[in-house]
């Protein structure tokens, strides 16, 4: 054996060393690459759920910045608004009014006697000073029924029918407002403040 053939013999023994070696170093990089991939594919479900709630969290703060605007537009919101009624015996009608300069929206205006509901009317928009006319002709049949009353016990006075006026209405600034009482209505045509 020659010089050459123990350098090639050593050369290719240092050859398969490194070739063993890389094989081994292969496998390893390929089990930590495995490792990795689950690991990005955990992270990437992780990152959705993350995004997920990011996204709810945004929608809860925007209705949370909604709350807090409609809060801030109630408590800015100071303006007052003066309603009235009064009693047309000849159309047996009760005349709402918007008796101030500012206009109402989404008006819903509810009229009961003796707990039964004898009107109950909605108008989207209501200018100011506008009036609203709700017709029955048990106004007047109830306002005859107390005349004739009063006529029969003998006692001197004006007849009048106590009548619950409930209105309900969004302000100018947007603000939801009610106005709940009681008021008498007779044959004389008096405007009453509702209060």
């Amino acid at each position: 054996m020659d010089l050459t053939n123990v350098i090639s013999l050593a050369i290719s023994a240092i050859g398969c060393a490194t070739g063993c070696a890389a094989l081994f170093q292969t496998r390893q990089a390929n089990k930590l690459a495995k490792a990795a991939n689950g690991t990005a594919e955990k992270s990437v479900g992780i990152a959705e759920k993350a995004n997920k709630l990011a996204s709810d969290a945004n929608e809860i703060s925007e209705h949370a910045n909604l709350i807090a605007k409609r809060s801030l537009d109630t408590g800015a919101d100071q303006t007052v608004y003066q309603w009235a009624a009064w009693l047309d015996a000849d159309d047996s009608a009760i005349i709402v009014i918007n008796d101030c300069a500012l206009e109402a929206r989404d008006v819903h205006v509810v009229i009961r006697y003796d707990g039964q509901t004898l009107a109950d009317e909605r108008r989207v928009h209501m200018a100011a000073f506008g009036e609203l006319p709700l017709e029955n002709d048990l106004f007047m049949e109830k306002l005859q029924e107390e005349a004739a009353n009063l006529s029969r016990s003998g006692i001197i006075g004006t007849p009048y029918i106590r009548l619950g006026i409930h209105i309900v209405w969004t302000s100018e600034l947007g603000v939801r407002r009610t106005c709940d009482c009681q008021q008498g209505f007779g044959y004389a045509k008096r405007k009453k403040v509702l209060s």
